[in-house]
């Protein structure tokens, strides 16, 4: 230890000496200081690309998916098949940081003018923004570069799982088929829209199978108008399924005798249009909209009925949005309609829309079903309901012993139709449980009900 005398503690030399040591412990402070600030400067300018701004907002992402145009990817949770709907009316969101899926099938997703691949994940950044390899992408800058393509898979019936409520679809013979319409993601994944239970003898569908969302009645209703495919494997005509149903009226009108352009069943008024058995309007995306125009899922209707009680299906999509459910639906046909022919006495004859000699020997194809029928089943609560209609204008009644299954239409209260105005088709509703509907539609789906909607 040093000691000083008191005079030198009190001489200018011992301040001058303290007030330089004080000085040099600040300036050695400063020193430290700088450095360290200088430092972490130097570290955060390393991890500047990989951070938001500070100025950035983040936060949750909200998108309209059917906003923009109808050439937008799919959105799927990632590295599954599982199709991203709103969360309400209109909107799908995202968490900050949450990833999604862009999907193309058959093409690629294109933002800000750069084609990025088939499918792509995403990161939500803040309200329409997501990053892709650290590159923000605004959705209203997204979309397919080419419109999508769906694709039909068949699955043979005799591999339905005995458990597989489309089982019935096997009928015991070569005559039906499976398929999956829908789109491929890749190798491993395929999104299944509808499947078709099809007869392969009559070219026509005999039923199908769906899900109706919640959202559907916000659904996109601007899809762009596009001709309806056709699956020339399913029909080996040498020819469009279109000129069989332009040439409709010739075609019926030779089956019942009446010259070929006769007004007397098929006129201006009244005449055969192909109705889609999943109609487009029954999905919310304007993709799976486009998907289902396929005359795989086509049937002939009168357009009388069409434009007429057939139109109970906006009544199911109000159901599923006000009961927040989505519903599996099964949309059928069932039987050959029969109108009385120029013969004496007249003989009830039935109508196809074709009856050709083609190369493969003759045809006749393309019934004009008899009925057109709906299952309507509630998963949730195994609640479901049979409704059936008469695909006949001029019928003018009904007896009860020509119903399939009893009528308890009285006891639906959220369908209304006009029973009594034949000319829009006579419907009415059955339980699911009723077995005069198995009994005449055997081919109808194997389900568990406990009560009707």
């Amino acid at each position: 230890m040093i000691y000083f005398s008191k005079p030198f503690l009190k001489s200018r030399k011992f301040f001058l000496i303290v007030t330089g040591v004080v000085v040099g412990i600040v300036l050695l402070i400063i020193i430290i200081v700088a450095a360290s600030e200088t430092h972490t400067g130097t570290k955060s300018s390393n991890v500047e690309d990989h951070t938001d701004e500070p100025n950035e907002p983040s936060g949750p992402c909200e998108i309209n998916q059917i906003q923009y145009r109808n050439t937008h990817p799919l959105l799927l949770s990632p590295k599954t098949d599982n199709v991203i709907y709103p969360q309400g009316k209109a909107n799908t969101i995202f968490a900050s940081n949450e990833e999604v899926e862009f999907s193309c099938s058959q093409s690629e997703v294109r933002a800000n003018g750069v084609n990025l691949g088939s499918n792509i994940t995403v990161v939500c950044k803040s309200n329409e923004t997501f990053t892709y390899n650290g590159t923000n992408i605004e959705w209203k800058n997204v979309a397919c570069s080419k419109t999508l393509v769906p694709t039909i898979k068949e699955v043979p019936v005799q591999n339905l799982s005995s458990d597989d409520p489309n089982k019935p679809c096997d009928i015991g013979d070569d005559s039906t088929i499976f398929l999956n319409l829908g789109y491929t993601v890749d190798l491993n994944r395929f999104i299944s829209i509808v499947n078709i239970c099809f007869n392969t003898t009559n070219k026509i569908a005999l039923y199908s199978h769906y899900i109706l969302t919640s959202v559907t009645i916000f659904g996109s209703r601007n899809v762009t108008r596009s001709n309806i495919r056709q699956e020339d494997s399913l029909y080996k005509l040498g020819y469009s399924v279109k000129t069989v149903y332009d040439d409709s009226k010739k075609t019926m009108n030779n089956l019942l005798g009446l010259p070929d352009d006769s007004d007397k069943y098929i006129n201006n008024k009244i005449f055969i249009t192909p109705q889609q058995l999943a109609s487009e309007n029954d999905f919310y995306l304007a993709t799976f909209q486009l998907a289902v125009k396929n005359y795989a899922n086509i049937a002939p209707q009168w357009n009388s009925i069409n434009k007429g009680n057939w139109l109970q299906e906006n009544e199911i999509r109000l159901y599923a949005s006000n009961n927040n459910v989505n519903l599996q639906i099964w949309s059928g046909t069932y039987g050959v309609t029969k109108l009385n022919n120029e013969t004496e006495p007249p003989e009830p004859t039935e109508l196809y829309l074709l009856e050709k000699e083609l190369k493969n020997g003759f045809v006749i194809a393309f019934p004009v079903p008899e009925l057109y029928w709906k299952v309507v089943y509630n998963p949730l609560n195994t609640q479901g309901l049979v409704l059936i209609g008469h695909n006949n204008p001029y019928v003018d009644k009904v007896n009860p012993e020509e119903q399939i299954c009893e009528d308890i239409s009285s006891k639906i209260s959220w369908i209304s139709w006009d029973k009594e105005l034949y000319e829009k088709g006579y419907f009415y509703a059955c339980d699911y449980n009723d077995d005069g509907f198995h009994n005449t539609v055997n081919f109808a789906p194997n389900l568990k009900v406990t009560g009707y909607l």
